[in-house]
């Protein structure tokens, strides 16, 4: 039985601030026993948290083709890239030299050990090339004379990819392929057959990032030494403690640059909103975020986390509680501990009234998928030296990437702004100087610029300013719909089938949904996210990327410094 009164206690001709509880019972014992409880709850949070993570490789090396096709390092590649993997903890299952048959059979094997891995890795140096969309491996004594052959005698990377998603997602790990498969070879030139591999459209059944040694359609040195380059540049950070793979990757790729003389550029695709460690750092299990098609984290989880904050909070007040009892000393400290935990729960219950709030709201409106196709926009009217469409009643876009004309005007750089040069997207502009041209944009218009420029290296960001800026990745995807389907992309589009390997106009293609040009195609466009804190985004593809690199899908991460001529940027500001 409880019973509660107020006791004057030490403070005499005043009501003490809480109310002291008499139990009939032991409160020794209780006090044991909620104590002991949390000791068990504690220890079980710790010990699903806490473990090493489960991480599978599948390396496979082939270098012994027959005549011209033969190569030096694959072997040398997997052999040592095992070596490496086994160093930070992975089960590795290593084959080199493979006929086909021996490599459906590692496979098979693969996709049975990954079922429970938190990271599963797949990496493959040897000779590979695509036809008709499908990228394909090459076993050894392969025979191939044209692209009817590869069914039979090849080993199909899509399936393989699909596949390995399929086991690895089961248990909700994530999957890292490696491709140093796109060596130069005499295969290239069979009937049907192109050079080097085409971006991979996996299934979203898990976690995937799926690392390129060089950049689709174009092929990689095998490599004088005893690796290509891609692999040396490789092996020497994939091992680093407390590194996320993305930037493992970001680094390989700058030195494979230095190293080829800009003749070979890795890239990498990524479907995961996790930061993959292959070595340290993320010790708990890297299960991906529930996500909706916005890209938000679904509220229901902050409902979850509310109430057991809630029921946390409520335990630690019944420990207090019986301390206070068990010692007169705690008293006096229990009125102000009591109430911060009870505004703690009372903002607790608003916290999970709101996310309920926003589910029920979710559910009872259709979902339009961010999607610009449902809000085509209305041309602006500004005097601004942009031409702009407004997206949503929201939000000023420009109907092309900022053109070299424009670049050369706010800048006041020379150049004559009749050209037809003029009208090509500017690139050859790194994240930072796009931020510079948009504070200059804003100044000559009148605006209040967005940015703060004052270091480099510590940019900041006022989204209340009405200036121009950089769009987020959430508003390209708005802005730029859908991907162009397979049978329209030549009209929406310049990539690498239509573009003659050279820069276009802008505004030439078709415009989208939303009155836009060049969202996809033409050139990479900077956002203003970061991505594991040290990259920016670059979203859309190129003149110089293939069509699957048109998608809002796929996400470009490069350094902040980046250049490129196949690099530009949009402007965007709040209306």
């Amino acid at each position: 039985m409880i019973k509660l009164r107020k006791d004057t206690g030490a403070c005499t001709g005043r009501y003490m601030d809480i109310n002291m509880i008499s139990i009939g019972f032991d409160i020794k014992k209780a006090a044991v026993l909620v104590l002991s409880l949390l000791t068990v709850m504690i220890s079980s949070w710790a010990t699903s948290g806490g473990g090493e993570d489960k991480k599978i490789a599948l390396v496979i090396g082939n270098a012994k083709y027959k005549g011209s096709l033969a190569l030096s390092n694959p072997v040398n590649d997997a052999k040592d890239m095992q070596d490496k993997l086994r160093s930070i903890g992975f089960d590795v299952d290593c084959v080199t030299d493979a006929d086909r048959k021996a490599m459906n059979e590692s496979f098979k094997k693969f996709y049975s050990s990954i079922t429970d891995a938190d990271i599963a890795l797949l990496y493959y140096s040897g000779h590979g090339m695509e036809s008709g969309g499908e990228n394909y491996l090459i076993p050894v004594q392969s025979e191939i004379k044209d692209a009817t052959d590869l069914e039979i005698e090849a080993v199909s990377l899509n399936r393989v990819v699909n596949h390995s998603l399929d086991a690895v997602g089961s248990g909700g790990g994530n999957l890292i392929v490696i491709l140093d498969a796109c060596r130069n070879n005499p295969l290239a030139k069979t009937r049907g057959v192109s050079r080097g591999l085409a971006v991979i459209e996996a299934s979203p059944v898990a976690g995937c990032i799926i690392a390129y040694s060089c950049r689709p359609g174009t092929v990689a040195a095998d490599g004088s030494g005893r690796h290509s380059p891609f692999t040396e540049a490789l092996l020497g950070h994939i091992d680093e403690q407390n590194v996320s793979f993305i930037e493992i990757m970001q680094t390989v790729r700058s030195e494979v640059q230095e190293a080829t003389g800009n003749s070979q550029i890795p890239s990498f695709t990524i479907d995961t909103s996790d930061q993959l460690f292959l070595n340290g750092y993320k010790k708990s299990s890297p299960q991906r975020r529930t996500v909706n098609v916005n890209g938000k984290e679904n509220r229901q989880s902050q409902f979850v986390y509310t109430l057991i904050i809630c029921i946390l909070s409520m335990m630690l007040l019944v420990v207090i509680v019986i301390f206070s009892v068990l010692t007169s000393s705690g008293r006096a400290a229990v009125s102000v501990v009591s109430k911060k935990v009870g505004e703690g729960v009372e903002s607790g219950k608003k916290r999970a009234g709101e996310a309920v709030d926003y589910v029920r709201d979710k559910m009872s409106r259709p979902d339009t998928g961010g999607s610009a196709q449902n809000t085509r926009g209305d041309f602006s009217s500004s005097n601004s030296l942009l031409d702009t469409v407004c997206i949503g009643g929201k939000l000023l876009v420009g109907k092309t990437p900022v053109t070299l004309g424009q670049y050369r005007s706010v800048m006041s750089l020379d150049g004559d702004a009749s050209s037809n040069a003029s009208t090509i997207p500017v690139t050859w502009v790194d994240w930072y100087d796009s931020l510079v041209f948009l504070n200059a944009l804003s100044v000559k218009e009148n605006l209040d610029p967005v940015y703060s420029l004052s270091d480099r290296n510590n940019v900041t960001a006022d989204l209340s300013k009405n200036g121009w800026r950089l769009p987020s990745q959430k508003e390209w995807k708005k802005a730029a719909g859908k991907a162009p389907s397979k049978t329209n992309i030549h009209d929406s589009a310049w990539y690498s089938d239509n573009s003659l390997g050279s820069i276009k106009a802008c505004g030439q293609k078709e415009a989208n949904a939303a009155g836009l040009y060049d969202m996809y195609g033409l050139v990479w466009e900077w956002c203003y996210d970061t991505l594991d804190g040290n990259f920016r985004v670059l979203k859309g593809g190129s003149w110089d990327s293939g069509e699957a690199w048109c998608s809002p899908k796929v996400i470009e991460a490069v350094v902040p410094s980046y250049k490129s001529d196949n690099t530009g940027f949009r402007a965007v500001r709040n209306v």
